[in-house]
């Protein structure tokens, strides 16, 4: 291999009267990306997608069609953690960012779980375009466990029934859409009187673009008879004005924290719908089609779940019976 060197145990690029160390074995991965590197350097050149920074590269990606091809949602949760992850990994070559340095990372902030493992999904996406870029050729953010505990809770009955009985009314409206439709919090905030047609409210979600038309059941109707229409859109504050995603926020945070259910939120009542749709036995395709979901893990999660208390609840009876 020209401008190889060999000293002892160590490999060196040789050129010009200088010389740079390669790590690893002759034709490695480590090998060859500090040859371009050295060879880069000789030269005076860049080594394409060697020493590219991660600001760089993410730049890139932001302007892609794979990310725009991303729901309005998602690309703005997206801008918000790469500006996160520009902050630890912001100048580093991508090819120097390995598994263990995006570990770090994550361990460095798994006290908020939830935002520890979105940060690996999206570095995950982000490396994944590089590697169908041709920029690198292993995705080091791929298959990195996440934190467990993470994950939204459905809400307890009881709690369902003291949030009825104790929050405002604005927030109690905006509940029971989530809590009957199964949408997430921005789909059910921009939800118009002019949505409901024919015994169902029609949604666009904003995080996939999918369309879904859920049925209105006797609970919801209910509840939406009580809503006087101050506006287009059927949930307002309590001065008719339509709620921001700040505002919602605030202030539902404040109403969970005065009852003292701080740690459930808004989204956990998108499990409760799953939940109560798959006990009902809903199949895979109608609870889809409900919720919008387009893999079916989650909704597949749902169904098992019930299928076991359906089968514990129907071995109790039978013990029951036996002990008489």
């Amino acid at each position: 291999m020209k401008y190889l060197d060999k000293i002892g145990f160590y490999h060196y690029y040789r050129r010009g009267g200088k010389r740079w160390p390669l790590k690893g074995e002759p034709g490695s991965r480590g090998f060859l990306e500090d040859w371009r590197i050295a060879e880069a350097e000789y030269l005076g050149t860049t080594p394409f997608g060697v020493k590219e920074s991660f600001n760089e590269i993410a730049d890139r990606y932001l302007v892609s069609p794979e990310f725009n091809d991303l729901g309005a949602g998602t690309q703005k949760n997206y801008r918000v953690y790469i500006k996160q992850l520009r902050r630890d990994f912001g100048p580093s070559p991508i090819g120097d960012i390995k598994r263990k340095h995006i570990r770090a990372y994550r361990d460095g902030i798994a006290e908020r779980k939830g935002a520890a493992n979105q940060s690996v999904r999206v570095m995950m996406a982000l490396m994944a375009w590089a590697i169908d870029a041709d920029l690198i050729e292993i995705n080091p953010a791929a298959n990195i466990k996440e934190l467990k505990g993470s994950e939204y809770l459905p809400w307890p009955d009881p709690l369902i029934e003291r949030f009825f009985k104790e929050a405002p009314k604005e927030l109690v409206w905006a509940f029971a859409v989530g809590l009957f439709s199964g949408q997430r919090k921005g789909d059910v905030l921009k939800a118009k009187w002019k949505d409901i047609e024919d015994g169902t409210i029609h949604f666009v979600q904003q995080k996939t673009g999918a369309e879904v038309w859920v049925p209105i059941l006797p609970e919801l109707e209910t509840i939406l008879k009580s809503i006087p229409r101050r506006s287009l859109h059927i949930l307002t504050t309590k001065t008719g004005r339509v709620w921001t995603k700040s505002n919602f926020d605030s202030t539902f945070k404040r109403c969970l924290d005065d009852l003292g259910i701080g740690e459930y939120v808004f989204h956990g009542l998108r499990k409760n719908f799953l939940e109560m749709a798959a006990e009902a036995g809903g199949t895979n395709a109608e609870m889809k089609s409900w919720s919008g979901h387009t893999s079916n893990t989650m909704v597949d999660h749902y169904i098992k779940r019930a299928d076991r208390k359906r089968l514990a609840n129907a071995m109790k009876a039978k013990v029951l019976k036996s002990a008489k």
